[in-house]
């Protein structure tokens, strides 16, 4: 494990409030607890018919592998993802696979009453770049530092994995928003070595257009499509 790589997981580990134990961050303090138990790869009893009597035994891998929550630690460096089943190895897996979007459904309508539904897909920090300090008689909008996945680490659970940003939210984002819903969105697309549980289960794409796309910011018409499931990512 390279030296950066180790510092970055105990740097996360310790944002988490992991290791060393002590306060900070936590997936549960950020309004996740109640996933806090999804990754238990033992086998459970459920009522399959409703009549109360639990007559279904479900096995760890009847669980699909798929995300169920994140939350973002207070510096915005940090966004901790955690899955139905525990997580397999990290090892190969291109931090590229995850993206976040800022995600603004849109209604297009014309003269004649028709409307047409659009998701606008927004790298965050070049939003803030482009509508809080962009001046159009200036030239065009600057690149800017993107809000990028540049490392992936385990998480302080077996079910969750830890996203690292080089550069953090821009905080000017979560300001701009404040009082309105979140709209920041988790979205994967698979590579040549995907995410796997830890019983070989790959996880499938979520809202992989978006991934695959190089620009920071996209049009797609209708209203998050192939975005499941919708997994919001709550402002710090």
């Amino acid at each position: 494990m390279s030296s950066r790589r180790e510092s970055v997981i105990v740097m996360a580990w310790t944002t988490l409030g992991c290791t060393p134990p002590g306060p900070g961050f936590t997936l549960d303090e950020a309004g996740s607890d109640d996933a806090s138990d999804e990754g238990d790869s033992t086998a459970t009893t459920v009522d399959a018919d409703g009549d109360g009597d639990g007559d279904e035994t479900v096995g760890p891998n009847d669980v699909p592998f798929e995300l169920v929550s994140a939350a973002m630690n207070l510096t915005g460096e940090f966004i901790a993802l955690r899955f139905s089943e525990p997580v397999g190895s990290l090892e190969g897996v291109d931090p590229s696979d995850f993206r976040i979007s800022l995600a603004l459904p849109v209604q297009l309508c014309g003269g004649s009453g028709d409307c047409i539904d659009r998701t606008d897909y927004w790298d965050a920090n070049f939003y803030v770049e482009y509508h809080l300090t962009y001046d159009p008689y200036y030239g065009p909008p600057p690149d800017g530092d993107r809000f990028e996945v540049d490392l992936l680490a385990p998480g302080n659970m077996p079910t969750d994995v830890i996203l690292h940003f080089a550069i953090p939210l821009d905080p000017a984002l979560c300001e701009y928003f404040e009082g309105y819903p979140d709209a920041l969105y988790v979205h994967f697309a698979p590579g040549p070595i995907p995410l796997r549980s830890a019983d070989d289960e790959p996880l499938a794409a979520i809202g992989p257009q978006w991934v695959d796309f190089d620009g920071p910011a996209m049009d797609v018409y209708g209203v998050f499509p192939n975005l499941d499931p919708q997994v919001l990512v709550p402002c710090p």
